[in-house]
């Protein structure tokens, strides 16, 4: 599958669903720790985990790094350096598809403070989402104060946790731009139709420089030509001549042989035409030799 451009997904100072902030030592300890083979952070819908590979809770993809930045904001119309937590991620084909059609455009990530007993903040999961306030600072403000269906929603964030002490931070729009896969190779009639496209749609509107050549430049490639030939028809005269020396060879071996075994025929005696009949004297019939 290919992987995601680096993109923004946390900001130091930005309030969590339970009343606590982003702190900056969290996105340095998340990007210092975050390990795929020690712990493989997931892609989930809405933060909800489903035990079901069918979708829509199953997993989108799994988050390959993470590292942090300054990033200038604008907070209150007034610009601040934050510290931002960035990741790369390996979408399915199922995200890349949803985020195409405009929908779950924003991420938050699953953060536990106290990541397997090491006092450092860990990266647990990263969810997709519609709602980017439902998440984040507007939750707070309800839920600090009585209202009873804030209260309600954060009860219903709180059980997707993982673990109690855990917290979704608030939600960034994302966009997940890929980068070209290296593995894909690009076929030779492909290569040769996008350099045709790119010959033709941009037309170099420099006119072409043409040199002159030299005034004896026709005569010495003529040259260079004729010695070439005749070094051609040599090579081929010598391969020629070696070739029929070995032919003219065997002719003469083949020659000596025939007659030497012309030779040894003729001396022997000739048994083609029998003796003479014996017609026993003046009678009128012959006589059987024997």
């Amino acid at each position: 599958m290919a992987k995601s451009k680096w993109f923004r997904v946390a900001v130091e100072g930005l309030t969590a669903t339970d009343g606590r902030k982003i702190e900056k030592t969290w996105l340095t300890d998340i990007a210092a720790t975050y390990n795929r083979a020690t712990y493989g952070a997931r892609v989930n819908m809405e933060h909800i985990r489903g035990f079901s590979p069918a979708p829509p809770f199953n997993a989108y993809g799994d988050v390959l790094e993470v590292r942090v930045q300054e990033d200038e904001l604008q907070i209150g119309g007034k610009a601040e350096k934050r510290t931002c937590l960035y990741a790369r991620i390996e979408p399915t084909d199922a995200l890349v598809a949803i985020t195409k059609d405009k929908q779950k455009i924003y991420t938050s990530i699953e953060v536990a403070p106290n990541f397997a007993g090491t006092n450092k903040a860990g990266l647990v999961g990263l969810a997709v989402t519609d709602g980017p306030a439902s998440l984040g600072t507007d939750i707070l403000e309800f839920s600090a104060g009585s209202d009873a269906a804030a209260a309600g929603i954060k009860a219903m964030l709180d059980g997707r946790k993982q673990d109690k002490a855990n917290f979704f931070s608030a939600a960034y729009e994302t966009a997940f731009e890929l980068e070209a896969d290296a593995s894909q190779t690009v076929s030779l009639g492909d290569q040769l139709v996008g350099a045709l496209k790119e010959l033709f749609a941009k037309p170099d509107p420099k006119p072409p420089v043409i040199v002159a050549p030299p005034a004896d430049a026709g005569a010495a490639d003529l040259t260079k030509l004729t010695a070439s030939i005749e070094a051609g028809f040599a090579k081929v005269a010598e391969l020629t001549g070696a070739a029929m020396a070995g032919v003219e060879q065997k002719i003469d071996q083949l020659r000596a042989d025939h007659d030497s075994l012309k030779g040894q025929l003729d001396s022997k005696e000739n048994l083609s035409n029998p003796r003479p009949p014996v017609t026993g004297g003046g009678l009128a019939y012959e006589q059987t030799d024997c």
